[in-house]
């Protein structure tokens, strides 16, 4: 893939690896990463709108891109136009009384 023709964007590490489209991605290697948060800057992440299950991240140590998938796991390809058109009906099934919740 040429990732310089994708999107990009930089995002700060948490804990949790990097939030982007409310979707944590994180891999093993992100860990010593993690710890040293305070002291990096954003990192580069390119992002493929056709398929948003992993994004890449340019490895400020060794300044290669790796891919890191969903946090979740979830491998499934969903476009970044589904991904937004989805996240209103999750959030809306979120908020209901768990007694009113329905089922997909």
């Amino acid at each position: 893939m040429l990732l310089n023709f994708l999107p990009r964007k930089t995002r700060k590490i948490s804990p949790q690896g990097i939030s982007l489209f409310a979707i944590d991605y994180f891999e093993p290697w992100l860990g010593p990463l993690v710890a040293r948060r305070d002291r990096l800057e954003p990192l580069d992440v390119c992002y493929d709108p056709h398929d948003i299950s992993h994004v890449y991240v340019n490895d400020p140590d060794t300044l290669v891109w790796q891919p890191v998938r969903r946090r979740d796991r979830l491998a499934e390809p969903v476009t970044l136009l589904q991904h937004q058109a989805d996240r209103p009906c999750s959030r809306a099934t979120l908020n209901q009384p768990s007694g009113r919740r329905r089922s997909t």
